[in-house]
């Protein structure tokens, strides 16, 4: 084990020289000093997304975590599939806003499911979001011509993705 000390930034809450607020070391909580948060004016739209229910599909447990924690951090309620298997079964038995799905999974992958998922006449304007580590060209119209919506990424951008449920979001306004 070891010990080691850092100095804190001359100015905590000095304005660079843009007007930008530069991130407070008393904040502690991702908050700028003047009260903004480091995503922009985006994060208060964030809170659109409070209530909404999420079925992400990943057989991955650490994204599996990584998601869930991001998802409820601005009051999504998510629940996890392992697979597309599972995914399909998950959509038998409840109701879901947005389905986020993995391509690679064993079982069954992504783009079988969102199949089975579209064949279903219920959930035919169910929004389907691809979230995968496939990033080459032409990767995002295989997933659209799949049936998806939406094509995201990994490593996920938390913004991009809150930005895409917000897009997606069918529920009615309260």
């Amino acid at each position: 084990s070891f010990t080691t000390y850092f100095k804190l930034p001359e100015k905590h809450a000095a304005r660079d020289s843009q007007g930008d607020a530069e991130p407070s070391a008393d904040a502690g909580d991702g908050a700028y000093s003047d009260g903004s948060s480091p995503v922009g004016s985006a994060a208060n739209n964030f809170a659109k997304l409070r209530g909404m229910r999420v079925l992400l599909a990943e057989d991955n447990d650490i994204n599996q975590l990584i998601a869930v924690e991001l998802l409820s951090s601005v009051g999504v309620d998510v629940t996890t599939a392992d697979n597309g298997l599972e995914a399909v079964k998950a959509l038998e038995n409840g109701e879901y806003d947005v389905v986020l799905m993995d391509l690679q999974m064993p079982e069954m992958d992504g783009l079988t499911a969102t199949a089975k998922i579209r064949g279903n006449p219920a959930h035919r304007d169910l929004p389907i979001i691809a979230m995968t580590a496939h990033a080459m060209a032409g990767d995002r119209e295989v997933s659209l011509k799949s049936g998806m919506d939406d094509h995201l990424t990994k490593p996920i951008d938390p913004d991009m993705l809150f930005e895409a449920l917000l897009r997606w979001d069918r529920r009615p306004v309260h």
